[in-house]
């Protein structure tokens, strides 16, 4: 009986070290929603015009890209959660990106217009 407990226990504290590791604090960035074709820069084949960029993220969302998020303009990291339902709302606009990072994947936790 005594050997049960002691198990229970470590096993216990262990669950807690994991998840205590895996944990990850919330982070906020600015920047877009864009999409995996395009990346930081919207643009058509050469001479073409190209639409708007909540536009141009839904064309090339139907062509089979992915969203992705462009924080200041600069860093292209991917989307864990590719069906956030603000996605697409926010497509191609400013925003306030929150949530978790992890390599070059971020997990969106919440979306608001900047």
């Amino acid at each position: 009986m005594r050997f049960v407990k002691a198990f229970v226990l470590c096993l216990l504290l262990l669950v807690s070290i994991l998840a205590a590791g895996a944990a990850r604090p919330e982070q906020s960035w600015t920047g877009e929603i864009s999409d995996s074709a395009c990346n930081k820069e919207h643009q058509g084949p050469e001479g073409e015009a190209v639409p708007p960029a909540p536009e141009c993220v839904k064309v090339c969302l139907r062509g089979g890209s992915k969203y992705v998020f462009v924080a200041g303009g600069e860093n292209v990291y991917k989307i864990a959660n590719q069906d956030h339902p603000d996605l697409a709302k926010f497509a191609g606009k400013p925003i306030k990106l929150s949530g978790g990072l992890k390599g070059d994947v971020v997990t969106v936790l919440k979306i608001e217009a900047n």
